[in-house]
């Protein structure tokens, strides 16, 4: 039996770019926290990151959760 799948090309690498979300309690846990990610991985938590870290984008979280994309 043959599955008919269509043909997929090669995955394209995630944007050479830095992001800061502020104000965010990852997984719901804990006091509001900085998330930088680097070329799509997290690169740092803290509650500094704004002085320490430059972005290209920065997003206001407002004190929401901050979960993993499924």
């Amino acid at each position: 039996m043959k599955d008919n799948y269509p043909l997929t090309g090669q995955l394209s690498a995630p944007a050479a770019q830095t992001l800061l979300i502020t104000n965010v309690r990852p997984y719901g846990e804990g006091e509001p926290t900085e998330v930088f990610i680097e070329d799509g991985a997290i690169a740092a938590i803290g509650s500094e990151l704004t002085e320490t870290h430059s972005a290209d984008n920065t997003i206001a979280g407002a004190g929401s959760v901050l979960l993993p994309g499924l």
